[in-house]
């Protein structure tokens, strides 16, 4: 069965338009969710940036040719997205010399409530006192909303009692800007992960007075994560004590959102890696759809580039709802285009009527072939 897709032809087969078929007529019915809201207000210099001090003026020191407002907003929209409970948390954040605190950044919480406490405001310092060390520089990305200075993600799990899960998702790039920097949108993705939960408020110093967090949810029940003061103690994490390494990426992996969810008892959180962009070309489009469409029907031993999203090993319907939420999107989510991101239902309705359109094309195809007659030469049909 054939169809049109962004100027591609496309073999379908009806176990596959089936799969579609129920996607669709699924989505048409679903609500749009709840989801954490965090609200980014950028001090600028001169002004106070809450419970810190008064905001300087970038670093002089920085590669990329990006800027901090628009990094932040991605790094939050990144959470956003891995969090469905309806919760929000706003940020004051900007420039400020935060040595010796930290090289890099820190946070700081002004308020909290409910039991277990979450955080409501809260304030992140982003260091611009490293004009004159040489060994350190930030990577402000003049394009964060995708991965396109870092290659392919490194993925790496752990069995921490409760199961295999995901605990490092971690890119490497060999661009010129990037060696040997520090990557400013992994930084915010950090600090923003203790304005989520891993901070000094005492619901979380009563949860790690042992040393870990014993993990109670459902899907991860006996799971421990091993903790060292604020982070995690386990190497690769995003929350990881270990940074970041210079020239590299790293994102949200399961153990990040997994110790999130257990200290604020979030129960609606997306714990699945979905990254829909088989041919690592930076945009999740029709050629994804078609790697998807080549490799569905395999049950065991499939890779990412075979259309395997959550990386269980099969391609199936659930690795083609990865590739529809994730469509005309980068890597990571962030929309390509606000305007080409369709609503749930509106996608939908289109992808039913596409289908409708490749069942009555196919029909007036095979009618046309019934009425051609044709004779058998030595094996070969003649038309």
């Amino acid at each position: 069965m054939y169809c049109n897709w962004e100027g591609k032809f496309l073999m379908m087969h009806p176990l596959k338009l089936c799969c579609a078929f129920s996607i669709a007529t699924s989505l048409v019915a679903a609500p749009l969710a709840h989801a954490l809201d965090i609200i980014p207000i950028y001090i600028p210099q001169g002004n106070n940036l809450p419970g810190i001090g008064i905001a300087g003026g970038p670093s002089s020191n920085s590669s990329g040719g990006g800027n901090l407002q628009d990094i932040f907003n991605i790094a939050a929209h990144m959470w956003e997205q891995k969090i469905q409970d309806n919760f929000t948390l706003t940020l004051h954040y900007g420039w400020f010399p935060t040595e010796p605190v930290s090289m890099s950044a820190f946070h700081m919480g002004i308020s909290a409530v409910g039991s277990p406490q979450h955080e409501t405001q809260g304030s992140i310092a982003f260091n611009n006192s490293n004009t004159n060390d040489t060994d350190f520089r930030f990577y402000l990305d003049p394009t964060p909303n995708d991965n396109s200075e870092f290659s392919a993600v490194h993925e790496m799990k752990q069995d921490l009692g409760g199961g295999s899960i995901n605990v490092q998702r971690d890119y490497v790039s060999c661009h010129p800007d990037v060696i040997g920097s520090m990557d400013l949108l992994s930084t915010a993705l950090h600090e923003i992960g203790h304005a989520l939960g891993l901070s000094g408020w005492s619901s979380f110093l009563s949860e790690v007075a042992d040393g870990d967090i014993d993990v109670t949810l459902p899907q991860f029940h006996g799971t421990t994560i091993p903790m060292r003061g604020t982070h995690v103690a386990v190497a690769g994490s995003l929350m990881s004590y270990i940074g970041t390494e210079l020239g590299h990426r790293r994102e949200i992996s399961c153990l990040d959102l997994l110790a999130v969810s257990q200290l604020n008892q979030f129960t609606n959180c997306q714990f699945v890696l979905s990254n829909a962009d088989f041919d690592s070309s930076g945009e999740v489009d029709g050629l994804d759809f078609q790697i998807w469409e080549d490799g569905f029907g395999t049950t065991s031993g499939a890779q990412f580039r075979d259309g395997d999203a959550n990386l269980n090993g099969g391609v199936d319907g659930t690795d083609f709802l990865f590739w529809q939420t994730e469509y005309h999107t980068h890597p990571g989510g962030v929309a390509a285009s606000p305007a080409a991101v369709p609503e749930p239902a509106t996608f939908a309705m289109a992808l039913l009527g596409l289908l409708a359109a490749v069942v009555f094309n196919r029909s007036r195809r095979m009618t046309h072939l019934a009425r051609k007659p044709f004779v058998v030469y030595h094996n070969h049909k003649i038309r």
